[in-house]
C-alpha cells in the first residue's frame, strides 16, 4: 500500500532492504484519511475496516566495516595470487571432469515450468545480496585458474589426435574381416575330407588356448590386486618355469621342427632365470610401488571391469580369427597368410590392450591431481575409442618393434666380446634405438589421456620431462613392464603346454605350429589385464614430475631417487 495519489508504490523489503525488516509496507494514517475522504460511499459500498497499522521493527544496522582490515586483506590476498604457481596442465585437465560433473549435475536439479521461473528469480534476486560477500581463504587458487580455462580444455581433448592412424587402424580391421570371411567362404563352398579334417586336428586345439588365456589373464589380473608383493616375486619364476615345460614338451616329439622350437624355448627359459638373478635387487621397490600405484588404480571407478569386457571383446575376435588361420592353411602361401594374420592379431590386441592402459592412466591422475576419484568413466572410454584412438593406434604400432629392438641392441651390447667391431656395432645400435625412444614410448599414453597431445608429441614431453626431473634414472630400471611382459609370456607358455600337449597326443607333426599360435594368444589376452597396474605406474611417475610436492604422490619413488642420484653422483666421483 502506498501514497494513491502521488503514484508512488510502495514495495517489500526484499527488493529494498533498506526500509525496514520483513513484510514491512508504509501504513500511514494521513494517507489513508485521503483516500476515505475521496471516495463516494454509499450503502453498498461501505468503506472497510480500518486495520491497525504494520509496522515492523526497524533494520539492524549493518556492521561497521573495518576499512583497514579489509584493505590489509586485499593486499595479503594480491600478493598471495600474485606468488601463486599458475595451474598445470595436469590439475586443469582434472578439474575439468569435475566442473563439467558439477555443471551437468546442476542443471539436473533445475526444475521446469512455474517453479524453475520462481527458483530463477529467487536467484537473481539474492545475488545482489551475495556480491559482497567475502570469499573463504582456503578456496584453491588452482581450482580457479582451472575453471577459467576448462572450456580451451574441453574444446582441446575433444579433437581427434592422430586421426590418420586411427583411418589406417579401422581399415585394416575392415580388410582382415573381409580376408577371413573371404578365406572362410572359400574354404566351406567345396570342403572335403582334407580340409574337414585340417579343421578337426587345429581349431579345437586354439579354442583352448583361447580359453586357458582368458582364464589365466583374469586369475592373474585377480591375484596382482590382492597380493601385488607376492606375484612381483612369483612371475620371474613362474615364466621361466612354464617356459622349460612347453620346452620339454616340444623336444620330446622327436620332430626336427618341434626339436628347433623347443631349443629355442630352452633357451628363452634360461635367460628369463639369469634375468631373475640379475634384478632381484631391485624386486623390492617395483613391488613397493606396484602396491602404491595398485591401491590408487582401486579409487578408479570401474577399472577391473572395463578390462574384463575389453578380454571379453578380444576373445570373440581371436575365435573369428581362428577361422581365418584354419581356412588359411589350404592355400600355397598358407606361411605368409598366417604370418599377417599374426601381425594383425598383434596390433588389433597391442590396441585394446593400450585402451585399458590410457583409461587407467587418466583415472589415477585424475586421483593424483584432485584427491578425488574419477567418476566419469564412461567419458573417458568414450574418448579413448574417439579422441585418443589415433594416438593409440600409433603407438601400438611402432613402440612393439621399437622395444623387440632396444632388446636386441642390449643383447648384443653384452655379448659382443672383446671383437672391436661387434663392439661397435652393437653400441652404436643400442644407441639409435635409444635415440628412438624419445619419439615414441609407454609414458606417453599417460600426456595422451591427461593432456591430449599427439603420441609422438607427448613422448617428446614425456622424454624432456623425466630428463629435466632426472627420473630417467628410475624408469630405465623400472620392473613393472618386464613383470606384465613376463606374465604375458607365462599366459603363453601355458596356452603351449594346454595345446600342443593336446596337439602331441593327437597329431604330433603339427606340435610346433599350433604351440607357436596358441603361444601368440595367449600372450595377448593376458597382456590386456595386466595393462591396469601398468597405466597405473606410468600415471605416477608422470603426475610425480609434474607435482612432486603433492602429499598424493608420496610413495617409494622420492627415496628411490634419492638412492639413485647418490650412487650416479659416487660414481662420477
Amino acid at each position: 500500500m502506498g501514497n494513491i495519489e502521488s503514484g508512488e508504490l510502495l514495495w517489500d523489503n526484499t527488493f529494498e532492504p533498506a526500509r525496514g525488516g520483513a513484510d514491512f509496507y508504509r501504513d500511514d494514517d494521513v494517507f489513508r484519511d485521503d483516500y476515505y475522504r475521496n471516495q463516494d460511499w454509499d450503502a453498498e459500498r461501505t468503506p472497510p475496516a480500518r486495520t491497525p497499522a504494520r509496522t515492523a521493527p526497524p533494520s539492524p544496522a549493518p556492521p561497521p566495516v573495518a576499512k583497514e582490515r579489509d584493505k590489509e586483506k586485499e593486499s595479503v590476498a594480491g600478493e598471495e595470487l600474485r606468488t601463486s604457481e599458475p595451474a598445470t596442465p595436469a590439475q586443469v585437465a582434472a578439474a575439468d571432469e569435475i566442473v563439467s560433473e558439477a555443471a551437468e549435475t546442476a542443471q539436473e536439479q533445475i526444475p521446469t515450468g512455474e517453479a524453475g521461473t520462481t527458483v530463477t528469480n529467487e536467484l537473481n534476486i539474492s545475488k545482489s545480496q551475495k556480491t559482497n560477500q567475502v570469499a573463504p581463504e582456503s578456496t584453491s587458487k588452482s581450482a580457479d585458474v582451472a575453471t577459467t580455462v576448462v572450456m580451451k580444455e574441453s574444446r582441446r581433448h575433444s579433437r581427434l589426435r592422430d586421426l590418420p592412424f586411427a583411418l589406417l587402424f579401422i581399415f585394416h580391421m575392415l580388410l582382415v574381416a573381409a580376408g577371413i570371411l573371404f578365406l572362410n567362404v572359400v574354404y566351406l563352398r567345396d570342403i572335403t575330407q582334407t580340409k574337414l579334417h585340417n579343421l578337426i586336428r587345429w581349431f579345437p586345439q586354439l579354442g583352448a588356448a583361447i580359453a586357458t588365456g582368458g582364464l589365466f589373464a583374469l586369475i592373474c589380473q585377480a591375484l596382482f590386486r590382492s597380493y601385488p608383493t607376492f606375484m612381483v616375486r612369483s612371475i620371474l619364476w613362474a615364466s621361466s618355469i612354464l617356459t622349460f615345460g612347453a620346452a620339454l614338451m616340444l623336444i620330446s616329439t622327436s620332430v626336427p621342427a618341434n626339436l628347433g622350437v623347443g631349443i629355442l624355448c630352452l633357451i628363452f627359459s634360461i635367460c628369463q632365470s639369469l634375468y631373475a638373478c640379475w634384478v632381484t635387487s631391485r624386486i623390492k621397490y617395483a613391488a613397493d610401488l606396484l602396491v602404491f600405484s595398485l591401491n590408487t588404480a582401486k579409487k578408479v571407478q570401474g577399472t577391473y571391469w572395463i578390462s574384463t569386457w575389453v578380454l571379453a571383446v578380444a576373445a570373440v575376435w581371436v575365435v573369428f580369427w581362428s577361422f581365418g588361420v584354419v581356412s588359411a592353411l589350404t592355400f600355397e602361401l598358407a606361411p605368409l597368410v598366417v604370418l599377417a594374420l599374426l601381425v594383425s592379431l598383434a596390433w588389433t590386441l597391442e590396441t585394446l590392450r593400450n585402451v585399458v592402459c590410457t583409461y587407467t592412466a587418466r583415472g589415477v591422475a585424475a586421483i593424483y591431481m584432485t584427491n578425488a576419484a574419477h567418476s566419469h568413466w564412461d567419458r573417458s572410454l568414450l574418448s579413448a575409442f574417439t579422441s585418443w584412438f589415433g594416438s593409440i593406434c600409433l603407438g601400438s604400432l611402432i613402440v612393439p618393434i621399437l622395444h623387440v629392438l632396444r632388446v636386441v641392441a642390449r643383447g648384443l651390447n653384452r655379448i659382443h666380446g672383446e671383437n672391436e667391431f661387434m663392439f661397435s656395432c652393437a653400441d652404436c645400435f643400442l644407441k639409435v634405438t635409444d635415440s628412438f625412444t624419445k619419439y615414441a614410448n609407454n609414458w606417453a599414453y599417460v600426456q595422451v589421456a591427461v593432456h591430449g597431445k599427439g603420441f609422438l608429441q607427448a613422448s617428446r614431453d614425456t622424454f624432456n620431462l623425466f630428463k629435466a626431473k632426472r627420473l630417467d634414472i628410475i624408469t630405465e630400471k623400472d620392473l613393472t613392464s618386464s613383470f606384465c611382459v613376463l606374465s604375458g609370456i607365462s599366459g603363453g607358455m601355458l596356452c603351449v603346454l594346454v595345446s600342443g600337449g593336446w596337439t602331441f597326443g593327437t597329431h604330433k607333426a603339427l606340435t610346433s605350429s599350433v604351440s607357436v599360435v596358441s603361444f601368440f594368444i595367449g600372450y595377448f589376452l593376458v597382456r590386456i589385464t595386466m595393462a591396469v597396474p601398468q597405466g597405473a605406474v606410468c600415471a605416477h611417475y608422470v603426475c610425480y614430475c609434474e607435482e612432486s610436492a603433492s602429499p598424493e604422490l608420496a610413495g617409494p619413488v622420492p627415496e628411490r631417487l634419492k638412492e639413485l642420484l647418490a650412487d650416479s653422483d659416487a660414481e662420477m666421483a
